[in-house]
């Protein structure tokens, strides 16, 4: 069975909250609009409505990556520093890659007044599903990895009252004797620009994502269960599927993070 140039486009939509995956993408968007092809395609085809979605989805990510480069990757991190105009960082904590600073002596500053231990907890955090992580042989670009922890930390920011009441209305409606997890589903976010929330049981989590199968061990879901709510983010992720009829392309790309302004 032939796959549609049309059917391949919409399947690669998902990907593009990658920003690797969106600059490729839109590279390869300006080449056929160079060559031409694209002004000569028939506006009704699959192809033309298929290449409409991805280019609008190309667009609206390179908007958040703006954004993200001009809010997070060009302010430095050391609320001190002595930089009146902190335009331009100049370097990025090789351990987490989550901070950044206008220069050496800021960098020292701020891993000697806080950014140690956080340092740590970031690359705890940094444990893919897939039985992977992420300085194995199929890790993740740092800047994928980066751009989805900004987009997470983002939502939780903004979204807390919403996630707090759904975690009310949960927690009145159910007598758990634990709290449950949260997920971020970011699979559709390319084409909405919206995480989509949902709450499920700490087994169910654990189950459904295989965690703690062997007998004795322990994940992160089992720790401090009065503590902060975990969070499962999820983000399409290359399956092992090589048939490209498969249409479940997307495997599930988690972390497990904890967020100490969600109650419970």
């Amino acid at each position: 069975m032939a796959v549609s140039e049309a059917h391949i486009c919409t399947q690669l939509i998902p990907f593009l909250v990658w920003p690797s995956v969106r600059k490729a993408c839109a590279r390869q968007l300006r080449a056929i609009h160079a060559s031409g092809v694209r002004q000569r395609l028939d506006a009704q085809r699959p192809l033309a409505l298929a290449l409409n979605r991805l280019e609008a989805a190309v667009e609206a990510l390179g908007a958040e990556m703006r954004h993200f480069k001009q809010s997070y990757m060009l302010r430095c991190e050391n609320e001190a520093c002595p930089n009146p105009s902190k335009d331009k960082c100049l370097y990025r904590c090789t351990g987490c890659y989550q901070y950044y600073f206008c220069s050496k002596l800021c960098q020292r500053e701020v891993w000697r007044t806080r950014h140690r231990d956080l340092c740590r907890s970031y690359q705890e955090c940094s444990s893919a599903a897939l039985g992977l992580s992420l300085n194995e042989s199929m890790p993740l670009r740092d800047g994928d990895t980066e751009f989805l922890v900004y987009l997470v930390c983002r939502d939780i920011r903004d979204r807390t009252e919403e996630i707090n009441e759904m975690l009310k209305t949960h927690n009145s409606a159910l007598d758990h004797t634990e709290p449950p997890a949260l997920w971020l589903n970011y699979h559709n976010y390319a084409e909405n620009q919206r995480a989509e929330l949902a709450l499920m049981s700490r087994v169910e989590t654990r189950n459904r994502m295989g965690l703690g199968d062997q007998p004795g061990t322990r994940t992160c879901l089992e720790e401090e269960v009065n503590g902060p709510v975990p969070v499962m983010i999820l983000a399409p992720y290359n399956g092992a599927s090589n048939d490209p009829r498969d249409v479940k392309l997307c495997q599930s790309y988690y972390y497990i993070l904890k967020f100490p302004n969600l109650t419970v």
